[in-house]
């Protein structure tokens, strides 16, 4: 004859959802441990590297920034903190000297790095690059060197001299060195074109704005910038091609600064907003 099934018992059910819960929370504390770790240990790095370069403003913001975390380190009586203060007052020190030869030091740190520095337009605090396309501004009461060009603001960072020099090369370098394909660039261009005016039942040689052309080349491509575009562009513009399939490229100009782009170098003869296809001088 056949046994009836024995009864089941709540209590390992509910013993494992006890030692469940209490490894979730042994995870969460672990975790929560190794960031604070993470983030310590990151600190402290910072602060020698900024020791090693002798970047000031850094180290003086590297403290006023995790104020917190140094409180919180004054209060453990840590043998390291009577260092610490020593440091910290060494920065203040030297910035509030440093901050007053910055128009000499961005000048010598452009010409040890052969940026192109425009001395003729440039006055403390502002500072033009690339024919004006990089514009470098001092904040002195914020002690923050503001970096930005045509179309985006791309920086902001204590205002070393060499530190400036590295973020200046690093934008200038992404925008300027890379490699240019203008026919392969054209045809891009004339898909999305093309792909605009189907989708709104227009004709070909009407008017396309051209940030919205920039802004499905940044979708189909994430890593491609508005500036980057711009200087693309602007490339295309004294470059060329001038024509695809025999149709030539035209851009309109436009006095709207939120919708037109102010196209770099030799191609910068007004803002533009508008781009169109005619046909071509073939």
């Amino acid at each position: 004859m056949d046994q009836p099934p024995l009864p089941i018992s709540n209590e390992p059910a509910a013993t494992i959802h006890q030692v469940s819960a209490a490894a979730q929370v042994r995870a969460d504390r672990l975790k929560s441990d190794a960031e604070a770790a993470a983030r310590e240990s990151a600190i402290w790095q910072d602060l020698l590297s900024y020791q090693h370069k002798s970047w000031w403003f850094h180290i003086r913001s590297l403290f006023e920034r995790e104020a917190e975390f140094f409180r919180r380190l004054r209060e453990t009586q840590s043998p390291v903190i009577g260092h610490l203060e020593s440091i910290y007052r060494e920065a203040k020190n030297h910035t509030e000297e440093l901050i007053h030869q910055l128009p000499r030091d961005i000048e010598r740190m452009a010409q040890a790095h052969n940026l192109p520095l425009d001395l003729t337009r440039s006055r403390h605090p502002k500072y033009l690059f690339r024919e004006g396309f990089l514009t470098l501004e001092i904040d002195e009461a914020k002690r923050l060197a503001k970096l930005r060009d045509y179309e985006e603001k791309l920086d902001e960072l204590p205002p070393d001299a060499e530190a400036i020099a590295q973020c200046l090369i690093l934008h200038d370098r992404r925008l300027f060195d890379r490699p240019f394909d203008g026919i392969k660039f054209l045809q891009k261009i004339r898909r999305i074109y093309l792909d605009t005016i189907k989708k709104e039942k227009r004709s070909d040689g009407d008017p396309v704005p051209l940030r919205h052309i920039a802004r499905r080349l940044s979708k189909n491509d994430k890593a491609f910038r508005r500036d980057e575009f711009l200087i693309d562009l602007s490339r295309l513009a004294v470059d060329g091609p001038a024509e695809i399939g025999g149709l030539r490229f035209e851009f309109q100009q436009t006095k709207d600064t939120e919708q037109g782009f102010l196209l770099f170098g030799r191609a910068g003869r007004g803002m533009v907003n508008l781009l169109i296809f005619k046909k071509g001088t073939q």
